[in-house]
């Protein structure tokens, strides 16, 4: 199925790329210690589509920071989870080019009154091993804004 960059702009401008969310479990107990928010696509006549149809398509068509902003805006938006229960987003490795990323999150979840300690961003090894620098540097800032930031 080859998807067209037109049809990825309408799917955002629709509202159709929605979260899904996959346990994060400790291994040892067994115990949930949170969630990793996935991007998946609700076409309106192919139905469900994974994100190995479309996040490469976004980023390389400048559309990954509009993509990742509506997945944040959803997620920070649903009920609080309980303590001590996190939230994992995945950064694409073009959005570590972005210094205003940082900001960008945590806007995000101020606005939606998320507590930003319960909050992990990941990052791709390959996205840290591109540009080490700006990485270290977008994951200080993350970490100085309370931010957990990790290999993804």
């Amino acid at each position: 199925m080859a998807l067209a960059i037109a049809e990825v702009r309408r799917a955002l401008e629709h509202d159709e790329i929605v979260p899904h969310f996959q346990p994060l479990v400790e291994i040892h107990t067994g115990r949930v210690m949170g969630f990793e928010v996935l991007a998946r696509w609700t076409h309106p006549d192919l139905g469900l589509i994974l994100p190995d149809k479309f996040i490469c398509l976004a980023e390389k068509k400048g559309l990954i920071g509009e993509l990742t902003r509506q997945i944040l805006r959803k997620v920070l938006l649903i009920p609080l989870l309980p303590k001590p229960l996190v939230v994992a987003v995945n950064v694409s490795p073009i959005q570590l080019h972005d210094l205003s990323l940082p900001d960008q999150i945590r806007e995000a979840a101020e606005t939606a009154g998320f507590p930003l300690e319960r909050l992990t961003i990941e990052m791709t090894e390959s996205a840290l091993a591109e540009n080490l620098v700006r990485a270290q540097k977008i994951a200080c800032t993350f970490k100085s804004d309370g931010l957990q930031a990790r290999p993804g």
